[in-house]
């Protein structure tokens, strides 16, 4: 299960990351939307070893309950509010984006 959970952890942690730094740059929608699309190509490609790359807590959720396996749900969701998490702070403090927006 640890393998599981740090590499949902690291997946989650990469794409809100590389989101979070295309939107504060003011790239445009397309751009935006191929950063996101190369972060999730790059973490399905990587973590699909470990984790089967669920990147979701509801993909995770759904086959899980329809197979009566409930021990691997708080993993999953634990990795993807934690790596998000953790993004937010990381891409808040970087000096990449600016403190004080608009003041």
């Amino acid at each position: 299960m640890r393998k599981e959970f740090v590499s949902e952890l690291i997946g989650t942690f990469s794409m809100v990351f590389i989101g979070c730094l295309a939107i504060e740059k003011g790239h445009s929608a397309p751009i935006i939307s191929l950063a996101f699309g190369i972060a999730v190509c790059i973490v399905i490609l990587i973590s699909r070893k470990y984790s089967g790359a669920s990147m979701n807590p509801a993909r995770t959720l759904g086959p899980n309950i329809a197979s009566s396996s409930f021990n691997s749900i708080p993993i999953y969701f634990a990795a993807t509010i934690l790596g998000s998490s953790i993004a937010a702070i990381f891409a808040q403090k970087s000096t990449i984006i600016p403190k004080n927006r608009g003041a």
